[in-house]
């Protein structure tokens, strides 16, 4: 049995059109039903707590968060399980934008807050200087750079980034696919050390495949709280280079933690905040709703120069790197 709910925008993955996305209430939980004209019928299990979820999508007390998400190279220096940055797939990868087209671009969006991504940003032998151009010629306040932190270890080039106008560093703290004990994590949490070395703040996330991943990630926070001021927890969804075999849920997560019934809603209804060790602590899955997300969550440079909603960017993206498979 299922029961209707409500009505919403959402985007094909495989066209990238904006289509009509129907939410039901069924003893599963809250499904997302999509039906594209040229690809069809889609379902996913969005939520597993019907109330859960209801309560977050009727508030009505969302901000909209004013930052960039600003891709500076598309190559990557590791082979992540859950990719949703394109550098997993074998396509023609575009060249880098210049030092001076990727200030363009910050001029015209005109977002106080920017996180230089990928990729992998590190990659780019010129990141220093960008990050120094950036911060001369742009209104931009807070400059982050979302790395794997493979680069980071070297404590001598996390100052360089840091000096050139780096304001805080995007760590994650477990990468599907890579051992929590191998040596992707060792550099992961050499480049903490090395943060807090250098009272660089840190924000870190962890995107996980199922619950028990949750424990090794609390313990580095524990550890590390006082060079970590931000934390996320994201479910993997059914997006990127790999679909999850099982999902988790954001009430599995909360509830795991110990906040069932004692958390505030996050910046959009797919999200939590919780505080663990002190620290904001985002709970977070990725919903393809068009409506509930552009109005609050960020904005995204595609790969054509153009400004679009986070999601949207990203599953644009997504299409155009799957039509550029290389035959090399």
């Amino acid at each position: 049995m299922r029961e209707f709910y409500k009505e919403t925008v959402s985007t094909c993955h495989q066209c990238g059109n904006d289509i009509k996305g129907v939410y039901w209430q069924s003893d599963e939980g809250m499904l997302l039903e999509t039906n594209c004209p040229q690809h069809g019928l889609q379902s996913e299990l969005v939520e597993k707590d019907v109330n859960f979820f209801r309560s977050a999508y009727e508030y009505e007390g969302y901000v909209h968060l004013k930052y960039l998400i600003l891709p500076v190279t598309y190559q990557c220096n590791l082979k992540c399980k859950y990719c949703y940055s394109h550098s997993n797939y074998n396509h023609l990868l575009p060249a880098d934008r210049s030092i001076d087209r990727l200030v363009e671009i910050l001029k015209d969006a005109d977002c106080p807050t920017v996180n230089l991504a990928g990729g992998e940003p590190t990659v780019r032998k010129d990141l220093p200087a960008l990050l120094s151009a950036v911060k001369r010629q742009t209104s931009v306040k807070r400059l982050c750079v979302v790395t794997n932190g493979q680069k980071t270890i070297n404590e001598h080039y996390l100052k360089n980034l840091h000096d050139s106008g780096m304001d805080f560093l995007f760590l994650p703290l477990h990468i599907a696919g890579y051992s929590t004990t191998g040596k992707v994590m060792d550099n992961i949490i050499k480049s903490l050390e090395n943060a807090y070395k250098l009272a660089i703040p840190v924000w870190v996330q962890a995107t996980i495949e199922n619950i028990h991943q949750i424990a090794p990630v609390l313990k580095v926070v524990e550890k590390y709280h006082k060079t970590i001021f931000n934390v996320t927890i994201r479910s993997v969804r059914p997006y990127g280079i790999t679909n999850p075999k099982e999902m988790v849920h954001v009430s599995d997560i909360v509830k795991y933690l110990g906040f069932k019934d004692n958390y505030e809603y996050g910046n959009h209804p797919f999200n939590r905040h919780v505080k663990l060790f002190g620290r904001t602590t985002k709970v977070s899955s990725w919903v393809n709703d068009r409506i509930k997300l552009d109005a609050f969550d960020a904005t995204y440079v595609i790969q054509d120069d153009a400004i679009m909603p986070f999601h949207k960017g990203m599953i644009l993206d997504d299409i155009f790197f799957k039509g550029t498979k290389s035959h090399c």
